[in-house]
């Protein structure tokens, strides 16, 4: 009786490992068509109408990666980077900008120099546009009217101007204070933009706010 009884266990835990797998493997299939009808995805939308989705999907979303070099260079990028011999930086109001030091010609300066939003313009007009977000290039093409389509990208590897050198005066008052310091090259975006890999899972989300009757639609026929 007890053989009996183990048998039966014994049919049972595999049945239930047969159904796990053939699960995981029905799950990772869906998954890689999601993946592919999104890399091939064409919004419904004209130009204007995704980029106001793509900014507002901005305000609302930054992902924090676990692998210390990958958030290190998303960092890197979102605080600034060469591009087409123009630096891109974002600009952190200081002190004498609260107390209203700065006067109407340096704000312009700041302006026409800094990136005062949460996101860099590399690109943008009725063509499309390539926003850098968060360490990623989300590039919008125009396909025809009220269609677009969007490709977002991220990096493993970036390429880096030479290491600049900084002189710091005041570390002649201190006593052990070093004169020199050595900053690593910022972001070249022309090199690094040809190593960029799609970054689908960031599409999928993307996606899923943007459109998500459509998303729900293309999940349930899968």
């Amino acid at each position: 009786m007890k053989t009996v009884i183990l048998g039966f266990i014994g049919l049972f835990v595999l049945s239930g490992c047969a159904s796990i797998k053939n699960f995981v493997k029905t799950e990772m299939a869906k998954q890689e068509r999601l993946s592919t009808e999104v890399r091939n995805k064409v919004y419904d939308k004209s130009v204007p109408e995704l980029r106001k989705e793509v900014v507002a999907y901005f305000g609302s979303w930054r992902r924090v990666t676990s692998d210390e070099k990958l958030q290190e260079i998303k960092e890197d990028i979102d605080k600034g980077f060469v591009y087409k011999g123009k630096y891109y930086q974002k600009y952190e109001p200081g002190l004498m900008d609260f107390i209203g030091a700065l006067s109407t010609a340096d704000k312009d300066v700041i302006g026409d120099f800094f990136t005062q939003t949460n996101y860099h313009t590399l690109k943008d007009d009725h063509t499309g546009f390539t926003y850098v977000f968060d360490g990623m290039v989300f590039d919008a093409k125009y396909v025809e009217d009220a269609k677009t389509k969007l490709e977002v990208y991220s990096f493993d590897e970036v390429q880096r101007g030479p290491y600049e050198l900084d002189v710091d005066f005041m570390a002649l008052l201190t006593k052990y204070g070093s004169l020199f310091t050595i900053r690593r090259g910022p972001v070249l975006m022309d090199k690094s933009i040809q190593y960029a890999k799609r970054d689908t899972m960031t599409e999928i989300d993307v996606f899923k706010t943007v459109d998500p009757e459509g998303y729900d639609s293309l999940v349930k026929g899968l």
